[in-house]
């Protein structure tokens, strides 16, 4: 009987030969070595664009919109949304304004309508493992696989036991074809927070989320526009948080001065959370975040709202003796 060997370390261990840390794709975090990311905003908000953009960024190795690239990566971009001479167009205008050179290992593939296998049982999987397969018979070793977008390979099935599924089922085609991440492009459902629509397993699965607002929404109901100004904010397991100010012109973005007034009003609301919890107690940082994000605060918003109050002095961060790791707590000065 074959017994499972485990790797138990200990304190020496870890301070004389600690492990590696997860490899950075994109800086600060933003992606790593085995992340699962999601690109999520409301309909027409300009994901896409940025989407395309991203990918071959990373393909270039290029940095893009604030965002810096390690080194360049493999990528396959699956367009379930755009028709083919729609997707060959954004591509070829992204070429040319961010002049990256004709061959990056970049490929994209379009499936529309009943083409886009569904990926909730093994014969979606194995469809999806054949498109990745063959490109890998033709010599290109896909790293980085985007779908765009999730609601395509889902048939609009959204519930708890279908979204376990459909992750579980990601997972091993990235293990399977060691893929080194995955970005998903989703919507947001109507008054849901987190990761977009769909069950709160996708936004424990997920490990980082590039969050699309738009400054402003013209027209009426059922027809609104968003605005070109976007603030996109970037969180999750590998990063501290980052956020982007971005105007649409055409097919692409490029970066803009941060909306002060916004910026300004959401820290103060994220500052005054803060005072308002520790002013019952001191507060285990993990713990208190999870309450301000269940308050609509962001995360990024959140360690901004932390960093500017202990760099004035109103509260302070401590380890407590009796505890470890992530359990950091926080309390007021004075």
């Amino acid at each position: 009987m074959n017994q499972v060997k485990y790797k138990i370390r200990s304190v020496i261990d870890a301070v004389q030969n600690p492990s590696p840390p997860d490899t950075d794709m994109v800086g600060d975090g933003v992606m790593v070595e085995g992340s699962r990311v999601c690109v999520v905003g409301d309909p027409k908000i300009g994901k896409s664009i940025f989407t395309i953009g991203f990918g071959l960024s990373i393909a270039a190795g290029r940095d893009y919109l604030g965002l810096h690239m390690i080194r360049p990566y493999n990528v396959l971009y699956l367009n379930l949304e755009l028709p083919e001479h729609e997707m060959d167009k954004r591509v070829s205008i992204m070429k040319r304004k961010y002049l990256f050179p004709v061959e990056i290992p970049f490929r994209y593939l379009t499936l529309l309508g009943k083409e886009v296998p569904i990926l909730l049982d093994e014969e979606g999987k194995q469809k999806y493992l054949a498109i990745i397969n063959e490109l890998a018979s033709q010599g290109f070793h896909t790293e980085v696989l985007i779908v765009d977008c999730r609601w395509r390979t889902l048939a609009g099935k959204e519930d708890d036991k279908d979204i376990k599924v459909y992750c579980s089922l990601w997972d091993d085609v990235m293990k399977e074809r060691k893929l080194q991440s995955l970005v998903v492009v989703h919507h947001h459902g109507k008054e849901t927070k987190g990761a977009g629509k769909g069950s709160n397993y996708w936004d424990a699965w997920l490990t980082t989320m590039i969050d699309f607002t738009a400054k402003y929404w013209t027209g009426r109901k059922g027809v609104a526009a968003p605005s070109k100004e976007v603030r996109v904010t970037i969180g999750g397991t590998y990063t501290s948080g980052k956020t982007l100010y971005l105007h649409r012109i055409g097919k692409s973005y490029r970066t803009t001065e941060p909306w002060e007034d916004e910026v300004v009003s959401k820290k103060e609301v994220a500052m005054n959370f803060i005072r308002e919890q520790l002013r019952e107690g001191e507060k285990e940082q993990e713990i208190l975040l999870q309450k301000a994000l269940k308050s609509g605060i962001k995360r990024a918003t959140f360690f901004e709202a932390k960093a500017k109050m202990e760099s004035s002095g109103d509260i302070e961060s401590y380890q407590a003796p009796n505890r470890q790791g992530r359990y950091n707590t926080i309390r007021l000065r004075g």
